[in-house]
C-alpha cells in the first residue's frame, strides 16, 4: 500500500504528521527495518491517525502501529501488544480454555488472517497437518456484543442450510471471541478475474439471505441513513474543500429523495471479500454489518463497488457486466427491489462507502477519481432533485 495523501487531501492542522506517517519512505518507525510497507490504515478527519506497518528486519517480519491523536504525541506499538485486544496471545497459541470455547481439539496452532489495531483480529485454526478447521475472531473491548453477533449467525445458517453462512461453534462474551466453522472454496475477490458466474452467484446468495426472517433484536442498518450521509458529506468537505459544493448538494438531494422499502435482513457489508465460491455453491461470511433495512442497501452497495472498479481504470464494459450478472442472479431468486430505490442507495453507498472509505483509508486510486465518484452518484438521482 502505497499512498500520496497530500497530493489527493487538504492538509490536517490537527494530524500534521499524516503525510509523513503514511509514506513508509518518512515513517520513524521505532525499529530497525530494512524495508518498511503501510499494509492499512485508519484516518478521521480532524481527529486522527492509526496506521499499521509490515517491516522487514533481521529477526523476520515485524508489524508496528502508531497512533496519531490531535493535540498528543504519536502512540507506538508492536504486535501483538494491543491495549484494546487483550489476551491475542491465548489466540496466537490457542489456550485450552481457548480450544474448549471453539470445539476443536484438533487446534494446535493459529495463522493471522486479518489484523485490525485497537478493533480485531482473526485468526486461522489449524490442525496438526496444516487445514484449516475453524475462523476465530477477537473483538475490542465493549465494541460488539458478540452473544447477539452469534445469534445472527445461527439464525441465518439455520434459515439458508449448510452452505448459507458459517455456523457459531462457540463465543465467549467476556473476552469478545467468535469461533465460526469453515466454508470451503475461494474467495470472489481471489479468483482471477472476478467473473460474471460468481457475480451471479453471489446476487442469488444476497436474494436467499433477503428472504430470512428478520431475527428479533435485529438492530437497524444505519450506513446508509440520512445522519450517515450528512456526516459523510461534511467529512469530504474537510478532506476535499475544492469538492465541498459537490458534496454538500448530494446530501441535500438524497435527504429528498430517499427510498426505503419493506425491512429484511440486511448482510451490511457485500463485496467480493466476503463470498466464498465452492462450484456453484457461494457462502457469505463476515455478518458484523449485518441489519434490520432496505433490501436495496446491499444492492446498492455492491453496484458502487463495481462502479468505482469502472471509475478508477477498470474496464468498464466487464464492470457493467459483473452488475448485470449480480442483478441478473438476484432476480432470479427474489423480486428487484423497485428501481429508483435501487438508484438512491447505489448514489448514497458511492458517497458514504466509496468516497468517504477513500478518505478514511487514504485510498490514492480513489482520491485521484473522487470529483468523478461524486458526478457518477448525482447522475443516479431523479433530474431536477433538491
Amino acid at each position: 500500500m502505497t499512498t500520496l495523501a497530500g497530493e489527493y487531501l487538504a492538509s490536517d492542522s490537527a494530524v500534521p504528521l499524516r503525510d509523513a506517517l503514511l509514506d513508509p519512505t518518512t515513517a520513524p518507525v521505532p525499529i530497525d527495518a530494512a524495508a518498511v510497507e503501510v499494509i492499512r490504515c485508519k484516518y478521521r478527519v480532524g481527529e486522527s491517525l492509526r496506521v499499521l506497518y509490515r517491516c522487514a528486519t533481521s529477526a523476520g517480519e515485524r508489524f508496528v502501529t502508531v497512533r496519531a491523536t490531535a493535540g498528543r504525541a504519536p502512540r507506538w506499538w508492536m504486535f501483538p501488544d494491543d491495549r484494546r485486544l487483550p489476551g491475542i496471545d491465548a489466540l496466537l497459541a490457542p489456550s485450552p480454555a481457548m480450544v474448549a470455547m471453539a470445539r476443536r481439539r484438533a487446534w494446535v496452532r493459529s495463522e493471522v488472517v486479518e489484523y485490525a489495531p485497537e478493533r480485531s483480529i482473526t485468526v486461522r485454526a489449524v490442525d496438526a497437518d496444516g487445514n484449516a478447521i475453524a475462523y476465530v475472531k477477537q473483538y475490542a473491548a465493549g465494541d460488539r456484543d458478540v452473544d447477539a453477533l452469534a445469534a445472527r449467525y445461527d439464525h441465518v445458517a439455520r434459515a439458508l442450510g449448510a452452505s448459507g453462512v458459517p455456523r457459531p461453534l462457540g463465543w465467549a462474551s467476556t473476552s469478545g471471541v467468535l469461533a465460526l466453522e469453515t466454508a470451503p472454496g475461494t474467495r470472489c475477490a481471489d479468483l482471477a478475474p472476478v467473473a460474471a458466474p460468481s457475480s451471479a452467484l453471489m446476487g442469488r446468495a444476497i436474494a436467499a439471505f433477503h428472504e430470512v426472517p428478520v431475527l428479533a433484536g435485529t438492530p437497524p442498518f444505519g450506513r446508509l441513513g440520512p445522519r450517515r450521509v450528512e456526516r459523510s458529506a461534511e467529512v469530504l468537505a474537510m478532506a476535499r474543500p475544492d469538492l465541498a459544493p459537490a458534496a454538500r448538494d448530494l446530501a441535500r438531494r438524497l435527504a429528498t429523495t430517499r427510498l426505503d422499502g419493506t425491512p429484511v435482513m440486511v448482510h451490511g457489508d457485500c463485496h467480493p471479500k466476503n463470498a466464498i465460491v465452492d462450484g456453484d455453491r457461494l457462502t457469505l461470511i463476515d455478518l458484523d454489518q449485518a441489519g434490520r433495512g432496505a433490501a436495496a442497501a446491499d444492492i446498492g452497495s455492491l453496484l458502487a463497488r463495481v462502479r468505482v472498479v469502472g471509475i478508477t481504470g477498470g474496464d468498464p464494459t466487464t464492470a457493467a457486466q459483473l452488475a448485470d450478472a449480480f442483478l441478473a442472479g438476484y432476480a432470479s431468486q427474489r423480486a428487484l427491489p423497485d428501481r429508483a430505490a435501487i438508484r438512491w442507495h447505489t448514489a448514497a453507498a458511492l458517497v458514504v462507502e466509496q468516497a468517504v472509505r477513500a478518505v478514511n483509508r487514504v485510498r490514492p486510486d480513489v482520491l485521484a477519481h473522487l470529483a468523478d465518484v461524486l458526478g457518477a452518484a448525482a447522475d443516479l438521482l431523479p433530474p431536477g432533485s433538491p
